[in-house]
């Protein structure tokens, strides 16, 4: 037994050489190496494996990674077009302002308001009323709920109980999501000036109802100053004009005027 644990048989030649013999006597050649090709092959396999296995899972996480790219990119793109959404300001807007005193010591400061920019806007005010002097002897808030891109539309800062007004100085801010849908330009207006009035025929010409509608005029002299104003709602019972409906009304001028101006306010619901 202890000779056959101290000899083997040569791989090849099938020699009966010393165990601890690395290459065969008879035949020359090296011993073990059947040993290191399974090793080599074993190893082999196991790094085809490695690199196999590891391909699926890279081409996972390459996928993987696409998707959450491809979520990243959507929502860059919703931000995207948040940010470079048109933010309006006071240059979008043309502003003309007629300011007049009634005849019981309030005053009234009109501003016709223009909306040039794309995009639909409510309206708020805040305005101070100054004297010659500069001092500070009113203050007012206006708003007009909704504002069409393209409409004209008018808002009232209305100082009670306040006069010697020479200068009214005011800001205007715009909320890009308005509440209401606009319908001032969805109307279309018949009008008639007589001596003592204003007569005007209102058609809502949109498949929504028009809320609220409401008309002022205003009444000038020769020389473009505010000799009164009136204003009145143009609608029916349930406070509207519905779709394809007209209807009329009439705005009187206490007093000689040489001309007038009429403008419309109005909202629809979303």
């Amino acid at each position: 037994m202890n000779e056959k644990s101290e000899t083997k048989l040569c791989k090849y030649c099938q020699t009966e050489i010393p165990a601890k013999a690395k290459i065969c006597p008879n035949c020359k050649k090296k011993q073990g190496g059947a040993t290191k090709w399974f090793v080599a092959v074993v190893i082999v396999i196991i790094l085809l494996i490695a690199i196999f296995g590891g391909n699926g899972e890279n081409n996972d996480a390459v996928a993987d990674s696409t998707e959450q790219n491809k979520k990243v990119s959507s929502i860059s793109t919703v931000d995207n077009k948040e940010a470079t959404r048109e933010e309006v300001s006071d240059s979008d807007f043309l502003v003309k302002e007629y300011l007049y005193e009634n005849t019981i010591g309030d005053t009234l400061d009109f501003l016709i308001v223009t909306n040039n920019s794309n995009t639909n806007v409510a309206i708020s005010g805040n305005a101070i009323a100054k004297d010659s002097s500069g001092n500070s002897i009113g203050a007012a808030d206006m708003s007009i709920d909704v504002l069409g891109a393209g409409e004209t539309s008018i808002g009232v800062f209305y100082f009670d109980s306040v006069s010697g007004i020479d200068k009214v100085d005011y800001t205007l801010d715009y909320d890009e999501n308005p509440y209401y849908k606009p319908v001032v330009n969805d109307l279309s207006v018949e009008q008639t000036f007589n001596d003592e009035n204003v007569t005007v025929s209102v058609t809502n010409n949109s498949e929504n109802p028009a809320l609220f509608v409401s008309v002022y005029a205003i009444f000038f002299d020769s020389n473009n100053n505010v000799v009164n104003y009136n204003s009145t709602y143009i609608t029916d019972s349930d406070n509207e004009i519905k779709p394809g409906k007209t209807i009329s009304g009439q705005l009187d001028c206490y007093g000689k005027y040489d001309y007038a101006e009429v403008y419309f306010t109005g909202r629809a619901d979303k």
